[in-house]
């Protein structure tokens, strides 16, 4: 594996960092791995199928499920977009 696809961009101050370390020596922004995000959808995704059961009685649900799902999902696509950004800079 070679050093580009151990690295990311930070998302406070834009530096390449390793994927690795906990936070980025640069600015201090930590750089947790992606178990919120996925958990966050998991959640999310859990809670809308329950309130599928009886939507009239929990539409409210239904909405923070949705809410939730799409929050995840929109973390781990913007994690993404900044390993593939780190990529190309320190190859």
């Amino acid at each position: 594996m070679s050093a580009g696809d151990r690295t990311i961009v930070c998302r406070r101050c834009g530096n390449t960092i390793s994927r690795d370390v906990d936070s980025c020596p640069h600015c201090g922004a930590s750089m947790r791995g992606a178990g919120g995000p996925v958990g966050l959808a998991l959640v999310g995704l859990a809670i809308l199928a329950g309130s599928m059961l009886d939507l009239g009685k929990l539409w409210l649900f239904a909405g923070l499920g949705v809410f939730l799902l799409v929050g995840g999902a929109y973390l781990l696509y913007d994690r993404r977009k900044r390993i593939q950004q780190a990529g190309p800079a320190s190859g």
